[in-house]
């Protein structure tokens, strides 16, 4: 259904044909014919995609390490453009950011507090408030509602809790400040906060991913829209996002007006963004947070790639729309689209086990058929062992992964 080799495929005509695989237009001075700007990617310590691999060199497209970074003298000017593959390279990038209108937008951005604030005007029933860790109280909460508390700075559910009838304030404050000890030491305040905390309504509804970006005339361009149902363990949270064409259909136009109507207050070019949305009872999509400068973790924006052939990457460094009434053809419209995060398993002790038979239950599990690709993970560094891109027909085969329990696979 896609092709299956390293190769980039070409996009429409944004290059009058030629592919991003060409080795012809490797270490070509791109601003001589037409590129005015400099384009940087920045990995950090998790997973990176093969597929920014494959863009390093192309289109004046400068992957660069954090510590290749750190040792370097080089800044970002208002006209570049600048992908981050980890949260852990924002707060070196906001260093190295010489444009204060793009410095700006990144710090609204990044801390949710700030983030809901600007966005008032789009929201104006919606509550939050913040507040320091050691200031939360039994007393702030009303009863009969729910609440959700949260680092003003952070990311991939670090340290975000429901508040509810039943919650133990303490014990939940505790919990918290432990989680965020775990990552402080990792991260700065900058991207982590140790003491301050988001505190606002929760939303009842269905869960999505988005990853977009902001073209260079700041019009919103969606390059992934999933749906995140939850599993019946909370612990493996993010196990899986899919999407179909009817799903896709009755969402993309709200998604497209919230991120048009987000750039009449921010202002934003150039600039790409991983949102989490809820879609409400009353059919409203909230957005819950926006990640600035990168799409979703784990080569979460790769489904783009390998369900649609459209490289995400690609298409923001050379600011190329996707034509989804293209992308959804007769071929695709029956077709649930899925990414699918392979946990280690709760009691899985990764100095002791065989990680070959473990990648082999799993491709057993998932079947030839819908395998899309298969990409393994460093477990050793990383809660997870595996990511797997899928094409199913029927939609209940993906909905099996919410009741799937990991450790079985490393028995």
């Amino acid at each position: 259904m896609t092709p299956k080799g390293s190769d980039i495929p070409a996009q429409g005509n944004a290059l009058g044909g030629v592919g991003v695989s060409n080795p012809a237009l490797k270490g070509r001075d791109m601003k001589a014919i037409g590129f005015p700007h400099m384009n940087y990617i920045i990995t950090g310590c998790n997973f990176i995609s093969n597929l920014l691999h494959e863009l390093d060199g192309l289109f004046d497209i400068k992957l660069l390490t954090e510590d290749e970074l750190r040792v370097s003298d080089i800044s970002f000017s208002r006209d570049d453009k600048l992908y981050i593959s980890s949260q852990s390279s924002l707060d070196l990038v906001m260093e190295r950011t010489r444009c204060p209108e793009r410095l700006r937008v990144i710090e609204i951005l990044s801390d949710k507090y700030q983030c809901r604030s600007v966005m008032k005007p789009l929201f104006p029933d919606f509550h939050f408030e913040t507040k320091k860790l050691s200031e939360i109280k039994k007393d702030m909460f009303i009863r009969n509602r729910k609440y959700i508390v949260k680092p003003s700075k952070g990311f991939f559910g670090i340290g975000v809790k429901v508040v509810d009838e039943q919650a133990a304030i303490h014990r939940l404050v505790d919990e918290i400040r432990q989680e965020i000890d775990l990552y402080g030491r990792v991260f700065s305040e900058n991207v982590f906060s140790r003491e301050d905390m988001i505190i606002e309504q929760f939303i009842e509804g269905d869960e999505y991913g988005v990853d977009m970006f902001y073209s260079e005339t700041g019009d919103p361009v969606i390059v992934s829209l999933t749906y995140h149902p939850m599993p019946a363990k909370e612990r493996y949270h993010h196990v899986l996002y899919y999407i179909g064409h009817r799903m896709f259909e009755q969402l993309y136009p709200q998604i497209e007006s919230f991120f048009i109507r987000l750039n009449s207050i921010l202002n934003i070019w150039a600039l790409p963004i991983h949102a989490e949305f809820r879609l409400a009872g009353d059919k409203a999509l909230l957005p819950i947070e926006l990640n600035p400068l990168r799409y979703g973790g784990f080569g979460f924006a790769d489904l783009s790639y390998y369900a649609y052939d459209q490289c995400p990457y690609f298409s923001f460094f050379l600011d190329h729309k996707y034509d989804w009434k293209k992308i959804w053809n007769n071929r695709r419209r029956n077709k649930y689209y899925a990414w699918v995060l392979a946990y280690n398993g709760a009691r899985v002790d990764t100095s002791e086990i065989n990680i070959d038979n473990a990648h082999a239950k799993l491709r057993a599990f998932i079947g030839d058929k819908p395998l899309l690709h298969y990409q393994e993970l460093d477990y050793r560094n990383n809660p997870v062992f595996a990511v797997a891109y899928l094409a199913e027909e029927e939609e209940h085969r993906l909905t099996r992964w919410l009741d799937v329990e990991f450790q079985d696979f490393f028995l």
